[in-house]
């Protein structure tokens, strides 16, 4: 069995090491191109520096709060509003962590869009993503496009 284990992770080298064929090459695009996409599932996507994820489909500012809004039940214009609602407070965090996550916008753009400070969308990033944790993944928002 160990010697068939080793053979097995001589070819699996061999085969990473080795330059795509003209199949894989017209079957994942860029012909031969520096492929910069990660095959893995989403958590590891999500313990990848920024610096290092792929850029995820171009998703707008303008339409990352559409989809943020209708999945937390409030309007654009709530969203947009002065309010200090708490329930607005999160979603406003969801927006600026999925939008500095996935690379759509920086945290000061966001909190222009959005007419917050940054300093105050970091700290309720910080402490909603505390409270619910499962809104703050990658693969929370079905709508958009996930990263791996």
């Amino acid at each position: 069995m160990k010697a068939r284990g080793i053979a097995s992770q001589q070819q699996r080298d061999a085969y990473f090491q080795a330059e795509p064929t003209a199949q894989e090459n017209q079957r994942f695009g860029r012909n031969g191109a520096h492929d910069t996409r990660i095959l893995s599932d989403a958590e590891f996507s999500q313990r990848l520096p920024l610096t290092h994820r792929p850029r995820p489909t171009r998703v707008t500012l303008s339409q990352l709060i559409d989809v943020v809004a209708l999945s937390q039940n409030a309007t654009r214009s709530e969203v947009l509003s002065l309010s200090r609602r708490r329930a607005l407070a999160l979603t406003r965090a969801l927006i600026a962590w999925h939008a500095t996550e996935r690379r759509i916008a920086t945290l000061t753009q966001v909190a222009h869009m959005l007419r917050r400070d940054p300093s105050t969308l970091s700290k309720a990033i910080t402490r909603h993503r505390q409270r619910h944790p499962d809104l703050f993944r990658l693969d929370a928002l079905t709508h958009l496009k996930p990263l791996g």
